[in-house]
């Protein structure tokens, strides 16, 4: 993953736990660009963090951002690439928020890319592990389009309430 962090000039990646965060960013950290945000910071220094972003994708320069989740609600940037560690359906849908925000890029130069983790150490925890597993169905059954609405339904649909 940190390759593919060094290989983009612009991209975020979100994964599920600070361990994972701190590991990656550290992995990139001498590149032109590297940042970090999880909420073991201070609000003050996220903020200057995410202004300093800001000013760096606006004006093409290099910005490589690993991040938790707390990037995905309320935080307004635009990349061309979001790199996103499996989850639930929803969280995706706000990672991929991410990505092309203002409508800078061509789609053939927005991605959002869902990865899984090989070490066990940056799985998700088992709550969360629940919802990844079930994306993945929606990604078997709905790969074309995971954001249509059939695609949304079936991921919130609870079999247990089905019958009431």
């Amino acid at each position: 993953m940190a390759e593919r962090l060094r290989n983009a000039e612009q991209v975020l990646c979100i994964v599920n736990n600070r361990r994972h965060a701190r590991a990656l960013y550290q992995a990139i950290a001498d590149w032109p660009g590297a940042r970090h945000l999880t909420t073991l910071m201070c609000a003050r220094h996220r903020g200057k963090v995410l202004d300093e972003i800001r000013k760096d994708l606006k004006s093409g320069r290099p910005c490589r951002l690993v991040s938790t989740s707390l990037i995905e609600a309320g935080v307004d940037v635009d990349f061309p690439l979001v790199l996103r560690a499996e989850a639930g359906l929803d969280s995706i849908a706000q990672a991929a928020g991410r990505c092309n925000r203002e409508g800078r890029f061509s789609a053939s130069d927005s991605e959002v890319l869902v990865f899984a983790v090989a070490n066990a150490d940056w799985k998700p925890l088992s709550e969360l592990k629940q919802f990844a597993q079930a994306a993945q169905a929606i990604f078997r059954d709905h790969g074309d389009d995971l954001l249509a609405p059939d695609a949304i339904r079936a991921y919130f649909l609870v079999p247990s309430c089905i019958n009431h």
